[in-house]
């Protein structure tokens, strides 16, 4: 089982001499509800020291451009949305696994309003968590106690959805966006169903990155996801103040309005 120790602000500098620190959970501008660029992303962990696996909305691209940067640490991942509106982190150990992931799976499937406000697929959940099965990944449970519809806890409490509980790798146990007691539900039904656990900011913006990390001895992606698997890893990090959730909301939207606004302007160029 992974330990998790909260609610202080992870001291960086300290842990990254004995362990790689990964921030399970990072957006970027590709997200539908996102307008931090990959190149402010890579500059900012640079700064921190850290690594991160970007886990877009139903898109890779994020993922994509990052894992060219040689000097970063990268986990290729997506968040994927099934039609019943459940997400699930998909973690993977090359770029190359998550683009045939996606481009097979994803990709043909998703709903047209995937460039909209809010992205989503046209698959049953169990049906991704089938074809993911197919791959060498980690599967995870973001937020499991998010309001509805994203509260998956009370879709895998469902009698007939144990058996793709049973398929699932890991929880979330820790998300910056999430409150206190949120995540103290989801880290005691890890504990309840026996999984492992992954803790990410969920960052939007850039300056939730970092604020949550899980730290392992592995130094590849490949060496990092089976490390959690294994139950080998610390999850650090602290929940944004209810305060600080909230009023970075109109900040996201504001940002990314005015990205898409700037876009259809070039286009009609």
């Amino acid at each position: 089982m992974n330990r998790v120790v909260t609610p202080f602000e992870p001291d960086l500098a300290t842990l990254r001499k004995e362990y790689t620190l990964v921030d399970m959970h990072v957006h970027t501008a590709y997200s539908h509800d996102c307008a931090t660029k990959p190149e402010a992303i890579a500059k900012k962990l640079r700064e921190l020291n850290i690594g991160a696996a970007i886990t877009d909305h139903n898109v890779i691209g994020g993922a994509m451009e990052l894992s060219t940067h040689d000097d970063l640490f990268i986990i290729p991942g997506i968040e994927v949305t099934s039609k019943e509106r459940k997400d699930l982190l998909i973690y993977f150990n090359t770029p190359r696994a998550l683009e045939h992931f996606y481009q097979t799976i994803i990709a043909p499937n998703l709903k047209r309003q995937e460039r909209a406000l809010f992205s989503t697929t046209k698959l049953p959940l169990t049906t991704i968590i089938d074809e993911a099965r197919q791959y060498d990944c980690l599967i995870s449970i973001p937020h499991p106690f998010a309001t509805r519809p994203k509260n998956a806890h009370a879709y895998f409490s469902q009698l007939n959805n144990q058996d793709a509980l049973a398929s699932i790798d890991a929880i979330e146990v820790l998300n910056q966006t999430q409150s206190v007691k949120a995540n103290l539900a989801s880290l005691g039904w890890a504990v309840q169903e026996g999984k492992v656990c992954t803790g990410g900011s969920d960052a939007h913006v850039l300056s939730w990155l970092g604020k949550a990390v899980t730290a392992t001895k592995g130094t590849t992606p490949s060496a990092f996801l089976e490390a959690i698997k294994e139950g080998n890893a610390f999850i650090f990090g602290k929940q944004a103040s209810p305060t600080k959730r909230f009023s970075n909301l109109p900040t996201i939207f504001t940002q990314k309005a005015n990205t898409l606004l700037k876009g259809a302007r070039r286009r009609q160029h």
